[in-house]
């Protein structure tokens, strides 16, 4: 596996004019909710842009290589997987596709 590919934020990099920001999607294994960040390195701040509510704590998260969708595994019961679309325009949102449960059988 590629390291660099691993560390490469969920979302994605933009450059604002000549501030460079990083957008972070991230979940918690305490939370309900999922949490929009914009990391500004050259500032040292970090926002919150959009507090999504979601369907229980989450274990994992995943996008496609476009980076226009998120794939969560929840620990809801019943356990879930859950589907995002990232609108990356100039306000960046994140809303709520679909959810299916996780099954054994």
């Amino acid at each position: 596996m590629d390291v660099q590919h691993v560390l490469v934020p969920p979302i994605n990099t933009t450059d604002t004019g000549h501030i460079s920001v990083h957008h972070i999607l991230s979940g918690s294994f305490r939370s309900l909710s999922l949490f929009l960040l914009a990391f500004y390195p050259s500032k040292r701040t970090i926002s919150l842009l959009q507090s999504i509510p979601a369907f229980g704590p989450h274990q994992y998260l995943a996008s496609n290589q476009h980076k226009n969708r998120i794939y969560t595994t929840s620990w809801a019961l019943p356990p879930s997987l859950s589907s995002w679309h990232v609108e990356r325009s100039d306000s960046w949102i994140v809303s709520h596709i679909n959810t299916v449960p996780i099954s054994e059988f």
